[in-house]
């Protein structure tokens, strides 16, 4: 665990320091007709390098990393007219991808590493033009996010992080610009296409009516979630296991292991009158409640884990924004300190017994 535990105590030294600091990361300082870059820029970059780096050359330690390199490898030397009708298992614009890394480099590494910068790109570029404490919303990134499972479900991850690109446009309402990322990342995943109607849902105001609407439609999804999920399998082509047993990742489906999604939820539910009233708000906050509502699901449909990844980026920002929201300075820092400590602690005891621990290279 100690190469896990060093990249969180790296990552949460940031987080009282954005905190004292307006959120203007993207600033530069002008001197001597010469562009700086600021500290917080510096501190932002070797966050991001590391997190590619780590994932970049991380070993087979996960169950789906021999089939990547197994997938990738068939790739090499085929002919372009086969990418798509021979070697049909995966969507075209990640068949393609392999297909062009694989003929150039030859070596599985380039698809990690290329998926790792894509994957660390997106959430670091969204979290820094959105979050109102970027480290704190890259220590959520590490432990309740997406970081360690796209080890695992990387394919799965990647079209998530593309999806994230998706999120500015609605905040601006802008559907035809947000409707063509989510087809792009559905060209890597195909579940992605059922973030199209999501979209109307995330522009909900926040309300209590709206949010017993979300949670009664929960309850109903989790009484029928075997029909649902039995007919999604089918008519999507999908073929994930619907029993409630671990299946991808770190996830698993008892309420153990899905407490602190639950917490974090509710927190964000309760505090949101905190954060003030914006489109942003509404997107945000109704993004969080979706992704904990999934967790929730998680106990009875390991399939909803992977749907609650395109939810991630929506708690990054929402967690953040509550906190920002206590106006005393120590009050503040205090729930903030509090926060990172128990995100530590779960962290710690998701993580330490698991096929994840210990970390090694593949060069190991």
């Amino acid at each position: 665990m100690i190469v896990y535990i060093l990249v969180y105590l790296f990552i949460s030294l940031g987080v009282f320091w954005y905190e004292e600091v307006p959120n203007s990361d993207r600033e530069i300082v002008k001197k001597q007709n010469k562009y700086i870059v600021t500290n917080r820029q510096v501190f932002l970059f070797c966050c991001t390098l590391v997190l590619i780096v780590l994932s970049s050359i991380r070993g087979d330690f996960t169950a789906d990393y021999a089939a990547y390199t197994f997938d990738y490898n068939r790739y090499l030397g085929a002919n372009v007219k086969d990418i798509f009708s021979v070697y049909n298992r995966y969507e075209p614009l990640y068949a393609l991808l392999n297909y062009v890394l694989a003929n150039v480099f030859k070596n599985p590494i380039s698809l990690f590493a290329v998926c790792s910068i894509i994957i660390v790109g997106a959430y670091v570029n969204l979290i820094k033009k959105e979050s109102v404490n970027i480290a704190l919303s890259l220590v959520l990134f590490v432990t309740v996010g997406v970081y360690y499972p796209s080890f695992n479900t990387m394919r799965q991850v990647l079209a998530a992080a593309i999806f994230s690109m998706a999120i500015p446009y609605v905040y601006r309402g802008d559907f035809k610009r947000y409707a063509v990322i989510v087809i792009v990342a559905t060209l890597f995943h195909k579940i992605s296409i059922l973030m199209i109607p999501i979209y109307f849902i995330l522009r909900m105001k926040v309300s209590l009516k709206n949010n017993m609407i979300l949670f009664v439609g929960t309850g109903v999804v989790s009484a029928l979630y075997e029909l649902i999920a039995t007919r999604l399998n089918d008519f999507l082509g999908f073929s994930y296991s619907f029993e409630s047993s671990t299946s991808s990742g770190m996830q698993g489906s008892t309420f153990k292991s899905v407490v602190v999604y639950i917490f974090i939820g509710l927190f964000v539910l309760i505090c949101s009158s905190w954060i003030k009233d914006s489109p942003k708000k509404n997107v945000n906050v109704n993004g969080t409640l979706i992704w904990t509502a999934l967790y929730f699901l998680s106990m009875n449909l390991n399939f909803s884990v992977r749907l609650a990844y395109y939810f991630c980026p929506f708690m990054l920002l929402s967690v953040p924004a509550v906190l920002r929201g206590i106006s005393n300075k120590r009050t503040r820092n205090f729930a903030t300190a509090v926060i990172v400590f128990l995100l530590f602690v779960f962290f710690i005891n998701a993580y330490s017994g698991s096929k994840y621990n210990p970390y090694y290279t593949i060069f190991s």
